[in-house]
């Protein structure tokens, strides 16, 4: 189990056919649900929401992406002065940013029509009962 943000690192091939991107290296066995978001234009932002103990791995599909990670001090009651880690997610680069429980995540288009694909450890009922939500301005998501 990780205790902090990681990369599972992918490659992608591209032939007369297309492009093919992969993550072989990915065991996929703990994935109970995903889910696709579209952010129609870069100034949406989606944050903050955190989970105790539900793991999160989120890929870009399409565009680029900022995804922010903080690692929460206290769930009701969180400091507004906790470090975001940012990172970007882009379709360039096929990578999984796995979030581990403990952290809220948040995100931000930087591009437009950028499509992100969000995997769970948890079921949904679960998650339902793990989420804790907190205003998109209570941390700083920006690069």
């Amino acid at each position: 189990m990780i205790s902090k943000p990681t990369f599972i690192c992918g490659d992608k091939n591209s032939d007369n056919r297309g492009t093919i991107a992969f993550f072989n290296q990915w065991d996929m066995l703990s994935v109970r649900r995903m889910y696709i978001i579209h952010l129609p234009n870069n100034q949406i932002v989606r944050a903050w929401q955190g989970h105790q103990h539900e793991t999160k791995y989120f890929f870009v599909e399409k565009g680029d992406v900022l995804v922010g990670a903080v690692k929460v001090n206290l769930w009701e009651t969180p400091s507004p002065d906790l470090q975001v880690e940012t990172f970007v997610l882009s379709e360039n680069e096929p990578r999984i940013l796995i979030i581990p429980p403990g952290y809220a995540n948040g995100f931000k288009s930087l591009t437009n029509e950028a499509k992100i694909f969000v995997f769970s450890d948890k079921t949904l009922e679960e998650s339902n009962n793990d989420i804790f939500r907190y205003p998109p301005e209570f941390w700083n998501l920006t690069k």
